[in-house]
């Protein structure tokens, strides 16, 4: 008997009917015209170039502003309320000074959330989620030695009990030795209180919808085998360089695919958890292209 393709989740949360929407961009558009939203951006460039004590050169990129001096590289990102801060010596490094010591996970998270406070970043939605390291990797005698040259305090985010998942929404401060400050990523849109609240489709209507239109056609249901694990409600924020006006429902669908002929591999899929057509949300000024958000 031939198995089948896809496999679906042994545990399926309650459906969740309705969903506030939130707004996350207040102006008609980003645009150079639009006199009230370039009035924000010229505060926000000024607010972070004192925050930072950046006193280099300003270059306009279009949907991102750098300010950048001997030291630092500080990207603002026009369409988001987000930034990058790059210590330019130390990202990216290979070598390390000798004996060098990096921040245990403890420390690491306890001075990022001060460090957060001390910025005075709105982390009303933010919940700290993980320490990692950046390793870089020499060939010794044969053997391979793996050094630590950067530690890095992982925060993400949630509108009320809901996760934010996507490329925008998460924060990481990342630290060298003697506990210094090397690099700080600030991905997110403020949301304002929510608009009104969109009915939702129900999980098992999106894992349908995944199996049928996620890209699996082209796998053999007797050489393969798609294990969809978990599904969860939450929202979508796209990259802070992309305009985005509301935050998108999303379910977030985790899973791997098994095949004798290609390695395992684990994905997450996210599908639009409610019915409004593609239409419907352009009209909305969601953002500007929704086939750009990479979800179904």
């Amino acid at each position: 008997m031939t198995p089948n393709l896809i496999v679906m989740p042994t545990k399926i949360p309650q459906h969740i009917p309705e969903i506030p929407i939130y707004r996350t961009f207040k102006y008609a558009t980003c645009s150079y015209d639009e006199k009230e939203f370039q009035e924000y951006l010229k505060e926000k460039e000024i607010r972070y170039s004192k925050l930072f004590q950046l006193k280099g050169y300003r270059t306009d990129h279009g949907d991102r502003i750098l300010f950048e001096d001997d030291k630092y590289e500080l990207e603002i990102y026009r369409p988001s309320d987000s930034f990058v801060l790059c210590d330019k010596k130390n990202r990216y490094r290979i070598e390390v000074p000798s004996e060098s010591k990096l921040p245990t996970e403890k420390e690491a998270s306890d001075i990022a959330v001060k460090k957060i406070k001390s910025l005075g970043l709105d982390t009303t939605n933010a919940k700290f989620k993980s320490v990692d390291y950046s390793m870089n990797y020499n060939e010794i005698g044969g053997k391979t030695e793996t050094i630590k040259t950067e530690a890095h305090a992982n925060f993400i985010f949630f509108l009320d009990k809901f996760r934010v998942f996507g490329p925008g929404a998460k924060i990481k401060i990342s630290f060298i030795e003697d506990n210094r400050i090397s690099g700080i990523l600030n991905f997110w849109r403020l949301p304002s209180a929510e608009r009104h609240r969109i009915k939702t489709i129900a999980p098992e209507e999106a894992l349908n919808r995944l199996a049928k239109y996620g890209g699996f056609n082209n796998l053999a249901p007797d050489k393969a085998q798609v294990i969809l694990d978990k599904i969860e409600l939450g929202y979508y924020s796209l990259p802070p360089m992309d305009f985005q006006r509301f935050m998108i429902p999303v379910y977030a669908i985790r899973g791997e695919v098994k095949s004798r002929v290609i390695h395992p591999y684990e994905f997450v899929r996210y599908v639009v958890a409610s019915d409004m057509p593609f239409e419907n949300i352009k009209e909305m000024s969601v953002v500007d292209n929704p086939y750009h958000c990479g979800v179904i």
